[in-house]
């Protein structure tokens, strides 16, 4: 049913559900902030900018699995450490959680959810 939101935002046709989610992420960010993508020795979707100051660490990814926790929690947590975040967010298509990791919180929200709080 939310599947026809994220391929009707989207600027490209792709059956990459991943993909979809991310472009539809990219394009609802807050035009005043600045959106960098990160690449440490992990990598992490989203850094927010805002004043020249990192804000916010985002991941997405359609579904966190078993197969991808490890890699998608591990990119967060580099950049939350980077720049000194405490909380940062993985957004997926309909998983919510939270998680405590060190001294980091880890938001896990479904994308709708997300578009509606904003």
């Amino acid at each position: 049913m939310r599947q026809w939101i994220i391929t009707l935002l989207s600027k490209k046709i792709t059956k990459d559900k991943g993909w979809l989610l991310e472009n539809l992420v990219f394009n609802s960010f807050n035009k005043n902030c600045e959106v960098f993508y990160y690449s440490g020795k992990k990598e992490c979707d989203f850094l927010l900018l805002e004043n020249r100051k990192v804000i916010q660490a985002v991941q997405v990814c359609y579904e966190l699995s078993e197969d991808n926790k490890k890699r998608e929690i591990s990119g967060l947590i580099e950049a939350m450490e980077k720049y000194h975040i405490k909380e940062g967010l993985i957004l997926t298509y309909n998983q919510e959680d939270n998680l405590k990791i060190k001294k980091n919180k880890i938001s896990i929200i479904p994308l709708w959810k997300w578009l509606l709080d904003r």
